[in-house]
């Protein structure tokens, strides 16, 4: 609605959609541009600069609700076997791509009570406390990454595993762990990515030989190439027979399938992939508990 004000389109309905689609290019991009700028002066709001063009629920939209609270009711999954994760570090480039600057505690609350609500954020607060002094975009960051991709991830594929007879295909939960230390690699723009398992993070391992690394000046070592091929055979295993199985013959390991009992992920980091057990039961207890419906 607030893009159609600014172009001078109707605020809904057929009509607005026909005017959007008059527009030219430039007018889209020079308002989305004041639009996203706009955004980062209303620190109650600059969570919605992550992601500011997205689906919406409702109105014309056919998603009747939040697609992760219908993926939880099964209303969205698709019973087949799947592997789902997240790197270590995912919501970094978010917060620091968006905010340049060091953020204090007090903005912290601010954006927390925006994006949030002001009935969580005291909670919030408390179990990810900012050491006095310290740039809260660190905290904040770990907040985006437990809350928006680690820990609701995990929530939803346990939900699934345990109402009966819902999804019986299995899960396979994966945590990205290697960071890439090449600065040409990131660029000058990301440097708070370098030696971070940054959202996208994991793509040049594992896509190599693929991955155009070389043309940045960065070339994987031993382990690394090791890694990419343990990925690559447990994700073509998926593929061919439903299962990722045990990975490379180099480094064979089982990838269990997700039991909320057990609750298994594997770890893939160098020198060894491995398997690591309730790794975030604590810190996703937590965000299980507010239900991942925020305002």
């Amino acid at each position: 609605k607030e893009f159609a004000h600014r172009v001078s389109c109707p605020p809904s309905g057929d009509e607005m959609l026909t005017c959007f689609r008059a527009l030219d290019a430039n007018t889209v991009l020079k308002v989305q541009g004041q639009m996203e700028a706009d955004l980062l002066l209303d620190l109650s709001r600059v969570f919605l600069a992550f992601q500011p063009w997205s689906p919406t629920v409702g109105g014309a939209s056919p998603l009747s609700d939040q697609p992760v609270l219908l993926w939880q009711q099964g209303k969205l999954a698709v019973d087949i076997p799947m592997i789902i994760g997240s790197t270590r570090d995912e919501g970094r480039p978010f917060l620091f791509s968006t905010l340049e600057s060091p953020l204090s505690s007090a903005e912290l609350d601010i954006m927390l009570e925006g994006f949030y609500g002001k009935v969580f954020t005291p909670a919030i607060r408390k179990q990810y406390p900012v050491p006095r002094g310290a740039d809260a975009r660190v905290v904040a960051s770990k907040i985006v990454t437990d809350s928006l991709f680690r820990c609701v991830l995990r929530n939803v594929t346990r939900q699934l595993k345990q109402t009966p007879g819902l999804y019986k295909s299995p899960f396979y939960l994966y945590v990205h762990d290697h960071p890439l230390d090449g600065v040409a690699l990131w660029g000058p723009n990301m440097s708070y990515c370098v030696n971070y398992t940054c959202h996208a993070g994991d793509l040049p391992v594992t896509f190599s030989p693929l991955a155009p690394l070389k043309q940045f000046g960065y070339y994987l070592s031993a382990d690394e190439v090791s890694l990419g091929q343990s990925v690559q055979a447990y994700y073509s295993s998926l593929a061919q027979t439903g299962s990722p199985g045990t990975g490379s013959a180099g480094q064979p390991l089982v990838w269990p399938s997700l039991d909320p009992a057990a609750d298994a992920n594997i770890l893939f980091r160098v020198p060894a992939v491995s398997v690591e057990t309730r790794a975030y039961a604590n810190t996703c207890a937590f965000w299980d508990a507010l239900g991942y419906s925020f305002p």
